[in-house]
């Protein structure tokens, strides 16, 4: 017994195993979350970003171009009613020689639509016509209106046709078709080129047809030069 108890105390001689260090197991890290099916998020991020700095420079750009258009009126070479319209669209930058073939029309700007459809146009002089509001009728009123015959009423008057060209860098040409609207026409524009900020600042043809021609409408009265 006294043997067997020595060999248990003592082992059995084999070498003990040995220790192994412990290693935790990190958790797995979570996959990126993919929007549209190919975007992470910080890719999502950048693109809204861009998307929405493009749409904001366009308009930053676009209203610069406006701006610049809107004074381009102020830049205009200072004319006189009564001076020569090549020269002045010679000198706006328009064409480049004094040659009427070059110069551009829009006829008949009357209505404001009209109107407005020369003015956006690439037409370098704007021709419309004055009459009377109710001309020639019992409700006839003093107030040059744009119109051509047989009309007699519009929506667009003289005064506000005038407002609107001068804001523009556009020539005028003023067809009278009434005697009693020259005088009247006359004085409005002669008071605008003394009480407007911007006065008449380029020369406005004037036009009237005095004698009546083979293809003359009837309702045109005759006029009495003396």
């Amino acid at each position: 017994m006294g043997e067997i108890e020595e060999r248990s105390e003592r082992g059995t001689g084999e070498s003990p195993e040995r220790m192994m260090p412990y290693h935790r197991a990190l958790p797995a890290e979570p996959k990126s979350k993919l929007y549209l099916g190919c975007l992470n998020k910080p890719q999502l991020i950048l693109i809204s970003v861009a998307a929405g700095l493009v749409p904001l420079i366009i308009i930053i750009t676009v209203a610069a171009v406006l701006a610049t258009k809107s004074d381009s009126s102020t830049a205009l070479p200072s004319f006189s009613t009564g001076g020569d319209m090549l020269d002045f669209l010679v000198q706006s930058g328009d064409i480049s020689s004094p040659d009427g073939l070059m110069a551009t029309w829009y006829h008949r700007a009357n209505s404001k639509e009209e109107m407005n459809k020369a003015l956006t146009s690439d037409a370098m002089i704007l021709e419309a016509d004055i009459t009377l509001e109710g001309y020639g009728t019992a409700n006839e009123n003093p107030i040059p209106i744009m119109a051509h015959p047989p009309d007699i009423y519009s929506d667009n008057t003289l005064d506000q046709w005038m407002d609107a060209v001068l804001a523009s860098r556009k020539g005028m040409k003023l067809d009278f078709k009434t005697l009693r609207s020259v005088g009247l026409s006359l004085d409005l524009l002669s008071q605008k080129s003394k009480n407007s900020s911007r006065g008449i600042n380029r020369p406005v043809w004037v036009n009237a047809d005095i004698l009546l021609g083979p293809n003359a409408p009837a309702f045109l009265p005759t006029v009495n030069g003396t």
